[in-house]
C-alpha cells in the first residue's frame, strides 16, 4: 500500500516540474546578463547544501545602476516566483520554491531594473534527500469474500454475494494521523537558522581631516569577521580585510556594508575637508628685537689696550621675523670721536639661529668710518641700528645703539 502511494507521490512531483518548466518556457526568457549595471547573486544556501524535501528558501541578491523592479527565482532553468521591488540601487529578498521529490536541483536569483533589463546569477546545486512528503490518507481495505450478512432464521434465503455490495471508499477512511511520519524523516536542516550578520571589527580613516587643495587622498581600513557573502566599501564591491584610498573635496561620510546569510551590517567614518585659511595682506616690515652687543666697552687698536685688557670687536645680535620671511638683515653703523662722525657703513647680518641674525664689527671696519685718532684720546663712540627687508619688500629699521671704544696706545 505505501508503495503505491509513493509512486503516486512521485508522479504528481513530475508532472508539477513539468508544468513549471513549461511555464517558463512561455513567460521567462533568458536574460543577457550586464555585470557593470545589474548583478544578481544566491547568497544562501550555499552550493550543494543538502536539505529535505518540502519548502526550500533561497536568498537573493541584486544590484542594478538604474533601480531594481523586479527579483525572482528559476528554478531548473524556470521561472516560479517574482516579487516587484522599489526601484533602490540594492535589493535583497528571501524567495522560495517546492522541491516536490528527491534529487538535485538548480537554482538562481533574477533581476530586472526599471527599464526592463535583465540578468540572473550563477546557478547554485541544492540536493534534496528522503521520502516525498504526503497527507493524503491511504485507500480503503479491499472488500473480502465474505458476505456483509448472514440468515439466521431462514435456511432458504439467499445470502448477499461476496462481491455484491463493496465496502464505500468514503465509509471508513483513515485519518491522515494513522501513520505519523517519523521525526528522522524531515531533519529541519541547519541552514534554516541563519546564522548572525558579519561583523566589522574595525573602520578607519587616516587623515579623518584635510584641507582642501592639499592633494592628501585619505586612506581607508576595514576588518570584517563572520559568515560573509559580500562586503562594498563606497558601492565598489572590496575584500573583508582590504582597505581604499579616495580623495574628497567636501566634507563626506562613507559606508562600509557588509552581507551574509544572517543579514547585513554597516559602519560609517566621515572625512572632514577645511577651508584653507584666507591669506593675510602683508603691509609691515620685519619686528626687530632683543638687540644686543657681546662688548661694551671695545678697545681700538689693540686688544691688550694697558691699562685696560677690553677686546678689540664687538658682534651685534637681534631676533627678526615676519609672516613673508626674512629675506635681508644688516647693521648700520659709524664712529663718533667728539666733533667728528665718520660715515655710515653697513654689515649683512646671517641667521645663525632660528630667526636670530648677527654681525661682527671689528677695528678694520671702524677704520673704514672713521680714522683712529692721531693724538691721544681717551674714548668715542659706536653707533649702529639694524635694518631688515622681508619677503614682500617691506622694510624696518630699529632704534640706534651705542658702544664705547677706548682707545690706547702701548709704549714700545
Amino acid at each position: 500500500m505505501r508503495r503505491r502511494q509513493r509512486v503516486k507521490a512521485v508522479l504528481v512531483g513530475l508532472f508539477l516540474a513539468l508544468v513549471l518548466v513549461l511555464a517558463a518556457c512561455e513567460e521567462a526568457p533568458e536574460l543577457e546578463v550586464d555585470l557593470t549595471s545589474l548583478r544578481a547573486w544566491v547568497l544562501a544556501p550555499r552550493h550543494l547544501t543538502e536539505g529535505p524535501v518540502g519548502e526550500w528558501p533561497v536568498l537573493c541578491r541584486t544590484f542594478a545602476q538604474d533601480g531594481v523592479a523586479q527579483v525572482g527565482l528559476r528554478v531548473n532553468g524556470a521561472l516560479v516566483v517574482t516579487v516587484p521591488a522599489a526601484g533602490e540601487t540594492r535589493v535583497t529578498v528571501e524567495l522560495s520554491f517546492q522541491a516536490t521529490e528527491p534529487g538535485s536541483y538548480e537554482v538562481q536569483c533574477q533581476v530586472r531594473d526599471v527599464p526592463g533589463n535583465g540578468a540572473v546569477s550563477e546557478p547554485v546545486t541544492l540536493i534534496a534527500t528522503g521520502e516525498v512528503p504526503t497527507s493524503t490518507p491511504p485507500e480503503p481495505g479491499v472488500p473480502t469474500a465474505t458476505p456483509t450478512s448472514t440468515p439466521t432464521s431462514t435456511p432458504t434465503s439467499t445470502p448477499v454475494p461476496a462481491t455484491g455490495t463493496p465496502v464505500p471508499p468514503t465509509a471508513a477512511p483513515v485519518p491522515p494521523t494513522a501513520t505519523p511520519v517519523p521525526p528522522t524523516r524531515t531533519p529541519v536542516p541547519p541552514e534554516r537558522t541563519p546564522p548572525p550578520p558579519p561583523t566589522i571589527e574595525s573602520f578607519v580613516v587616516i587623515p579623518a581631516s584635510i584641507e582642501r587643495g592639499k592633494g592628501i587622498c585619505p586612506t581607508f581600513t576595514w576588518a570584517v569577521e563572520g559568515i560573509i557573502s559580500e562586503v562594498w566599501f563606497d558601492d565598489e564591491p572590496v575584500g573583508d580585510h582590504d582597505s581604499r584610498q579616495r580623495c574628497p573635496e567636501a566634507t563626506r561620510r562613507y559606508e562600509l556594508r557588509a552581507g551574509g546569510r544572517g543579514g547585513w551590517s554597516t559602519a560609517y567614518v566621515t572625512v572632514v575637508v577645511t577651508e584653507p585659511p584666507t591669506p593675510i595682506a602683508d603691509t609691515t616690515g620685519p619686528t626687530i628685537s632683543q638687540i644686543s652687543e657681546s662688548a661694551d666697552p671695545i678697545s681700538w687698536p689693540d686688544a691688550m689696550c694697558s691699562p685696560y685688557p677690553y677686546p678689540n670687536q664687538v658682534a651685534i645680535s637681534a631676533y627678526i621675523t615676519d609672516p613673508s620671511g626674512v629675506a635681508a638683515a644688516k647693521v648700520v653703523y659709524r664712529v663718533v670721536r667728539g666733533r667728528m662722525q665718520g660715515s655710515w657703513q653697513n654689515l649683512p647680518m646671517s641667521e645663525f639661529q632660528t630667526s636670530t641674525y648677527s654681525a661682527m664689527i671689528t677695528a678694520q671696519h671702524l677704520q673704514s668710518s672713521l680714522a683712529e685718532p692721531a693724538g691721544a684720546e681717551q674714548s668715542g663712540t659706536l653707533q649702529y641700528y639694524v635694518q631688515a627687508r622681508d619677503g614682500v619688500g617691506n622694510l624696518s629699521q630699529s632704534a640706534t645703539y651705542t658702544v664705547t671704544i677706548v682707545y690706547c696706545y702701548i709704549i714700545r
